[in-house]
Formats: structure tokens, C-alpha cells, sequence
């Protein structure tokens, strides 16, 4: 079956190739807008992998569902132990809730709604989780 691969690791946008001048500047593309540095490339991400909304949603469907590949990897053991992992629908549907004490953040204000039941849908109405 399908295997999920992990990676945590936020690279330094002054390592992008031809990023021309690095600006810390106010990216108002997201909800609650955030600072961020503004490359050539666009707006680099300045969140941690168990601060984002889509990567929290995608690794607590892998983490339900037993397909993390590299979960003894340090960094992912790092994420894995950042925060409580929800373990059914009503612990997701905290995690994604905006007024949690460690909301989750979208880059639009659409995504939450967008995520709010594939844990539900990846992890039981297809049969996987037992």
C-alpha cells in the first residue's frame, strides 16, 4: 500500500537557488496573516511542520493509519512528540479547531474547511483504521 514520507524540516530560504533579496515583510495570502521572508520564489513558509494546518491534517491520517515510512527518523520522532496527535474524529476536529490552544495555520481561509472530515474519510470510511 501507499507509505507516507515525513519531512519536517523547513529549508532555509537563503539556500534556494537565485532567491534574489530576502525581505521579512507581512503575508497577508494567509489567514491570520503572517511575517514571512519574500524571495524570488515567493513567500517562504515560516511555520513548523506541527504548526500547518495541511501537514497536521495529512500526518494524523499516515499516523492513524500506520503508514508513516520513516517514523523513527529523529526529526519525525520531533514532530510526533510536538504535540497530542488525535486518535479519532472529535481530537481532529479540536486540532483544526481555531480557538484550540495550539490552532493549526492555513495559508487560506478555506483549507480548514477543506480538511475539517478527511480524517474521517481516510481513516474510516474507507476501512482502514480498525
Amino acid at each position: 500500500g501507499c507509505r507516507v514520507l515525513v519531512l519536517p524540516k523547513v529549508e532555509d530560504p537563503a539556500s534556494f537557488p537565485d532567491h534574489g533579496e530576502l525581505k521579512l515583510e507581512l503575508n497577508t495570502c494567509c489567514f491570520p496573516p503572517r511575517e514571512e521572508y519574500n524571495s524570488a520564489w515567493g513567500f517562504c513558509k515560516s511555520l513548523k511542520y506541527h504548526e500547518g494546518g495541511w501537514t497536521c491534517a495529512e500526518y494524523s491520517v499516515a499516523r492513524k493509519n500506520g503508514t508513516i515510512a520513516n517514523a523513527a527518523d529523529p526529526e519525525v520522532q520531533g514532530v510526533e512528540m510536538a504535540r497530542k496527535w488525535p486518535d479519532d474524529v472529535t481530537l481532529y476536529a479540536e486540532m483544526m479547531d481555531e480557538g484550540n490552544d495550539k490552532p493549526v495555520a492555513f495559508t487560506k481561509r478555506g483549507d480548514r474547511d477543506a480538511v475539517r472530515f478527511n480524517f474521517f474519510k481516510y481513516c474510516y470510511a474507507f476501512g482502514q483504521a480498525k
